[in-house]
């Protein structure tokens, strides 16, 4: 049996990696990779994941002179076929990244070593410095290594190590209270500033309800770098709140459920009794029990509220009615502000709800109606000052009253658009203009110009029809690809135009 002739004593709470990366420095190398040079045959695969939850490491730890526990307390040993034992507490392999080795710049220039917690996936910050952790170079990708954060630079572009602090210690808050669910404990047994329902769960389960909870008040996904942890990082404050709130938020939750849409049979409390009414700790079933029975009162108390005869069941509470426009809550409130007379809503309990049929009447208009840059974008008009003429002339039809909320922005008729610019599309295409009979956009409009025209007035001539386009070039669309005849464009130039125009028909 190989055994090493010197030891070293574990840093309390340090991983098996930073352990043995320190040995290794001993041994002039720059992090654990001497294990695998030393046991070839027991670490077919070279990974830090083979280390981290290998079933028996009892040869390492006769060669390091450390007894099999102390060992196994650096490490997360499996317990199960998907379960794995941290500090005599079971977590679930979800709940484990055993695929990167994050760091804190930090700690471990403090303490020289590396931490069995950065292993646990919804650390993404540290708890004591409030920052973010790192696994690679954000300016080379290059992956950290122990010895490279503890230099200081990246070996492949030389920049300094650094992370980046993070606006509220709210997250670092939540992270270090989950973390005492696997150690920090006072004397009657429970985690310190623990919310009710989470006491006594183990850290998989506890995460597990928060991580949900974080999910149920989610309306957009979020897109870009660092997506996966910056998502967890909301869930984790969005969901831990909600612990601590628990009499105040669940209604909303509950609310929400049963305004989603679902199949006949279903159940209307579908995600609430899957999660929480059927959960195996007593304490959470019966907190979720009670708020689902006051949820139950209070909205048979709405719905028989006899002195406003209103049924709540016509109405969308606020967050829901932005969320399916696909508006923000902020949008949707001013517009209640500006036409209080033309949408229906109400004040109920803390929130406001619309009723169903304002509702739709703002997605019909959102339906119908289209704003001066898309027609710009369907038209490929690229001079905002002609869209805005087309708009002053009423060439194209405007919004319906009924269903156009701010004169102030340039709103046209959807379908009247659509009609016209189906028509231009429908020309005949041509590789480019008969040089004897015909010209292209940019001629005809430096012809019409040349009369002390402009160029918005030229456009209005082919809206109104007055100058009628006879072919356009294939493989492009909108009013630039257009051919016209050129002693149409001749004649158009000497005459003007009218000014007053008229509508193009619809059909």
């Amino acid at each position: 049996m190989t055994r090493l002739f010197f030891r070293a004593e574990p840093i309390p709470g340090e991983s098996i990696y930073g352990y043995l990366s320190r040995l290794g420095r001993v041994l002039g190398y720059r992090s654990h990779a001497w294990v695998y040079d030393t046991f070839p045959d027991r670490f077919p695969v070279k990974s830090t994941r083979s280390l981290l939850i290998e079933p028996d490491l009892g040869f390492l730890a006769e060669a390091v002179s450390l007894s099999r526990e102390r060992l196994d307390a650096m490490r997360l040993p499996q317990s199960g076929r998907r379960q794995f034992s941290c500090r005599g507490q079971t977590i679930a392999r979800q709940d484990i990244n055993a695929a990167a080795d994050y760091f804190c710049p930090i700690c471990v220039q403090e303490s020289g070593t590396h931490y069995l917690v950065w292993h646990l996936a919804f650390v993404t910050v540290c708890p004591i410095h409030n920052c973010r952790l790192i696994s690679r170079c954000p300016n080379c990708s290059r992956a950290f290594d122990l010895a490279m954060v503890l230099e200081g630079r990246c070996d492949r572009c030389t920049r300094r190590i650094v992370s980046g602090h993070l606006p509220s210690g709210q997250v670092s808050s939540i992270i270090g209270k989950l973390l005492s669910l696997i150690g920090g404990v006072n004397e009657d047994g429970r985690p310190v500033d623990m919310p009710e329902i989470l006491q006594g769960l183990d850290l998989s389960s506890a995460l597990d309800i928060v991580l949900s909870l974080g999910r149920t008040v989610e309306t957009t996904q979020k897109v870009g770098r660092n997506t996966v942890r910056d998502a967890m990082d909301a869930r984790l404050t969005a969901g831990f709140s909600i612990c601590e709130n628990w009499a105040e938020e669940i209604p909303g939750i509950l609310h929400r459920e049963f305004e989603r849409p679902r199949s006949t049979g279903t159940s209307k409390l579908g995600f609430f009794q899957r999660r929480f009414i059927r959960n195996k700790n007593p304490n959470v079933r019966r907190m979720s029990l009670a708020a689902a029975k006051a949820f139950d009162k209070m909205k048979i108390e709405g719905q028989l509220n006899t002195e406003r005869r209103i049924d709540l069941d016509e109405y969308m509470k606020l967050s829901i009615a932005a969320a399916s426009l696909g508006i923000s809550e902020v949008t949707l409130l001013d517009m209640c502000s500006r036409y209080d007379g033309r949408i229906d809503r109400i004040k109920w309990g803390k929130g406001f709800y619309l009723h169903n049929s304002s509702v739709e009447l703002i997605r019909r208009s959102r339906t119908e109606c289209i704003s001066g840059k898309e027609v710009a974008t369907l038209l490929n008009i690229p001079d905002r000052h002609q869209i805005h003429a087309l708009y002053e002339a009423y060439i194209f039809p405007h919004a319906d009253p009924t269903l156009f909320f701010d004169r102030r922005t340039m709103t046209f008729h959807r379908p009247t658009v659509e009609t016209f610019s189906c028509r231009l599309n429908s020309l005949p295409k041509r590789s480019g203009p008969n040089s004897t009979t015909e010209v292209g956009w940019h001629t005809a409009k430096a012809m019409y110009m040349a009369k002390h025209h402009s160029s918005v007035d030229f456009v209005k001539m082919i809206t109104i029809g007055r100058l009628t386009p006879s072919g356009r070039l294939a493989g492009k669309e909108g009013l630039p690809a257009l051919l016209f005849s050129k002693p149409e464009v001749q004649i158009a130039a000497s005459a003007g135009y009218p000014s007053v125009f008229l509508q193009i028909d619809e059909d």
